[in-house]
């Protein structure tokens, strides 16, 4: 299983209208842990979704995150 959005492919794109990016709290005491764990993903997620693709440089879209988390 591949988890590189480049590897799926639709036949009809138009049917896929969102995502989700879940986070299983059970084992995160308090909201501080979910949110260093939560929000990577959300902004990973809307990356995608706002350019419809993924950014290729990891490095530079690790970089955009230190003013945030």
């Amino acid at each position: 299983m591949s988890l590189k959005p480049e590897d799926y492919l639709f036949e009809r794109p138009e049917l896929l209208i969102g995502g989700q990016a879940n986070v299983w709290t059970e084992h995160m005491p308090d909201f501080t842990i979910v949110k260093k764990m939560l929000f990577p993903r959300v902004y990973a997620m809307a990356e995608i979704f706002w350019n419809g693709r993924a950014h290729s440089d990891l490095p530079a879209r690790i970089s955009n995150l230190d003013g945030y988390l």
